[in-house]
């Protein structure tokens, strides 16, 4: 196995990347027995990834983490406050949802009931239209062209979760 295998292989199973320099003797003699152990006490944290960095990055996140339930929890309270709006008040609700929004085109029209997880990571083009109840699930990133129209109750997911039970009971997601 070589170093470069070996360094993608070691990302994938933690989701963080390390600076180690292993010689190539012991990085084969570790691939040999299998056993690589890993002591977070001896790794500086500045080189451990926060949750939100593994969210940007695709790599599993806990769904449990403070700082990405922060910014859940202002998308929620804006898309709430966007409901309680007039639909005849279309001033009002543009400038919620360029609050919310990652950017937002001209002549946006989004009906009640829209719901996101970030809503920083959605990008929409000119002319958009939503019918009622969509629902954008923003863990990753979601760009919508121009001229767009989405029918009611449809919802967009760019996030999922471990299919095994133990990555569940871990508050694991994935945003892809």
């Amino acid at each position: 196995m070589n170093k470069t295998v070996f360094f993608k292989t070691f990302r994938r199973l933690f989701g963080f990347v390390l600076a180690i320099s292993l010689s190539a003797s012991v990085l084969t003699a570790q691939a040999q027995n299998a056993r690589i152990t890993l002591n977070l006490s001896d790794v500086p944290m500045s080189q451990v990834m926060k949750e939100i960095e593994k969210l940007q990055t695709g790599a599993y996140y806990r769904m449990d983490d403070a700082e990405i339930a922060e910014i859940q929890n202002r998308a929620i309270a804006l898309c709430q406050k966007i409901d309680t709006v007039s639909v005849f008040d279309n001033s009002v609700r543009e400038e919620l949802f360029r609050k919310l929004f990652g950017s937002v085109g001209k002549n946006p029209s989004i009906k009640p009931g829209f719901r996101c997880d970030l809503g920083v990571n959605i990008y929409i083009g000119d002319n958009f239209l939503t019918n009622y109840n969509v629902m954008l699930l923003d863990m990753a990133p979601i760009t919508i062209g121009n001229n767009v129209w989405i029918g009611p109750n449809t919802g967009i997911f760019a996030v999922s979760h471990p299919m095994e039970a133990a990555g569940r009971h871990e508050m694991l997601a994935i945003a892809k």
